[in-house]
């Protein structure tokens, strides 16, 4: 099931540019299909999970740092289900679950961070998506 999540993450991603908006300017590789659901580099995945959550909270309207080398991750997760809470999301799971930056509940909340963003687009007076983008979200929903 991860797999298959992680999977339509990437393509929730691609759907935001995340490759040139995320990846190009803020100096990550693209994720791979499965990168979240498969662990790696733990520091690694983490540093790139929370500075996902972190950018697409900021797609949301959200003030949210990216986190930087020597912030408490404790701190660091807390900050991200808080925000993920004021957006209508809940999560039913302990936040040391997320330390791993990989896992069902770091897929989870990628995933809600990512449709959060996909219902929130017009809201927030931005143009994300080319006409052609936004006949493929309708598709998908």
């Amino acid at each position: 099931m991860q797999f298959v999540l992680m999977e339509g993450i990437i393509e929730k991603l691609k759907l935001l540019d995340y490759e040139k908006l995320f990846c190009q300017e803020l100096g990550f590789k693209p994720f791979s299909r499965h990168y979240f659901a498969i662990p790696t580099n733990p520091g690694e995945q983490f540093y790139n999970f929370t500075s996902l959550c972190a950018w697409l909270l900021r797609l949301c309207g959200k003030n949210f740092d990216p986190p930087q080398e020597y912030d408490d991750p404790n701190a660091t997760i807390s900050s991200i289900l808080l925000e993920l809470k004021s957006l209508g999301q809940n999560v039913n799971f302990p936040p040391s679950k997320l330390k791993t930056g990989c896992g069902e509940q770091c897929i989870d909340v990628v995933n809600k961070l990512c449709d959060s963003v996909l219902v929130n687009e017009g809201s927030l007076g931005q143009d994300l998506f080319t006409p052609k983008k936004k006949m493929m979200l309708k598709i998908m929903q």
